[in-house]
């Protein structure tokens, strides 16, 4: 008798008084629920409830004639602005010509107007002559000062730079950043697979289905990795450590043990995560 409790006891303890288990786990794998980033109609599915899938693989697709559409009419409105730029750098030459046509009758009006007055003086002219001299000069002034604000508006329209590359002009710019938003969403109506994985859920997917960026379509359940999320008594949790041994069995493959290690020990309950 105390030889079979001496081996009773010390079965016991070996199998038994060294380990925890529990059978409140459960296996976790993540999760991707997929959303389309732009709205329309479905044109085509290309997966079925289950299937295997890799990542990049074509998913499904959203109707993008209008997508398309958009793309073609930003392009158009690019050229016209880039159009409108070499536009403005002739119209800033032409207003620099001006400018300098102005400034050459400014000097013919000073000349004959300084002539006019040194006459008058003398007496040869007379005093009318003078005046209408004095007045071609004051106009003279008025159209070189009218081609100075034509030059600084030209100037502006170009950003104040009349050198500017025609791309880096900001109305050329606005135009561009129209037209890469609309390839964006021009790409966005084919969907593939962010990860490896399985796909659930596609019974949601019917062609002609009209679809919009705020409902989830689609979930994938990614295969890359794997985990078991085991729940233990408080009492069980003093000599665990991460990176301690584990033996996991799972009702679906019974007679099978797989080892282990401890990942981590959760900071808080499920239910303050929840």
């Amino acid at each position: 008798l105390p030889l079979a409790l001496l081996v009773g006891g010390g079965y016991m303890w070996a199998t038994g008084g060294r380990f925890v288990g529990t059978e409140d786990a459960y296996v976790k794998q993540d999760r991707v629920s997929l959303m389309p980033q732009v709205s329309g109609q479905i044109a085509q599915v290309a997966v079925g409830e289950n299937d295997t899938v890799k990542a990049g693989q074509l998913l499904f697709t959203i109707d993008d004639s209008a997508y398309r559409s958009a793309v073609e009419e930003d392009k158009a409105r690019l050229e016209q602005a880039r159009l409108d730029v070499e536009r403005l750098k002739a119209a800033y030459q032409q207003a620099l010509s001006e400018q300098s046509t102005a400034q050459d009758a400014l000097a013919t009006a000073q000349t004959r107007d300084d002539r006019q007055q040194a006459l008058l003086k003398s007496g040869v002219v007379p005093q009318a002559t003078a005046d209408d001299s004095a007045l071609a000069l004051q106009q003279a002034k008025g159209a070189l000062a009218k081609a100075e604000s034509g030059v600084l508006s030209a100037r502006a329209a170009l950003a104040g730079n009349p050198d500017i590359a025609t791309d880096s002009h900001p109305e050329v710019l606005q135009a561009l950043a129209a037209l890469h938003a609309a390839e964006l969403d021009l790409s966005h109506t084919v969907i593939t697979a962010p990860t490896d994985g399985v796909v659930s859920q596609t019974t949601r997917l019917l062609q002609g289905q009209y679809v919009t960026p705020s409902t989830a379509v689609l979930a994938l359940v990614e295969t890359g990795d794997s985990w078991i999320e085991a729940n233990y008594k408080e009492t069980d949790l003093t000599h665990m450590r991460a990176g301690q041994p584990v033996e996991v069995t799972i009702d679906a493959y019974p007679g099978e043990t797989l080892k282990g290690s401890i990942g981590s020990i959760g900071a808080g309950t499920g239910s303050e995560f929840a």
